[in-house]
């Protein structure tokens, strides 16, 4: 039941704000600080995790279970680097989760980080967005 009214409120939260004007800023210091996102075990027991490992450890599951605006939130994270290594691989592939899913805003993100990928990079992302799409997206 908790875990429906997350993904709710999670949908209402990115159809009332664009994806691009959702920063890792408002992210962190809104809708971590709420009762609503309770910090796992482990970042509570460490003072050291950072806010971006917290919000990659909350969304990180919400979009292995099919969550697509998770899944466009760890595109962004993995395409900025938002407290983890860079990774436009994966951000590939998790944007092209979030669209077959039916996120449009993630089309012209993904387009973008694949103009900026080497072809053997491109191979590889489309590779790994084909097995997300077929382990992650419930469509």
């Amino acid at each position: 039941m908790k875990g429906k009214v997350v993904k709710q409120v999670l949908a209402w939260i990115w159809v009332m704000l664009s994806a691009r004007v959702l920063t890792m800023t408002l992210l962190t210091t809104t809708l971590l600080t709420t009762t609503l996102l309770v910090p796992t075990a482990a970042a509570q027991e460490s003072e050291s995790i950072s806010e971006t490992e917290m919000a990659l450890g909350y969304y990180l599951p919400l979009a292995e279970q099919g969550e697509p605006y998770a899944q466009l939130t760890i595109g962004e994270i993995y395409m900025e680097g938002a407290g983890v290594e860079p990774d436009l691989v994966q951000a590939y592939a998790w944007f092209a989760v979030a669209l077959h899913q039916g996120i449009e805003e993630a089309e012209t993100i993904m387009n973008h980080v694949f103009g900026k990928l080497s072809e053997a990079d491109k191979i590889q992302a489309r590779s790994i967005a084909e097995q997300h799409i077929q382990h992650f997206s419930p469509r």
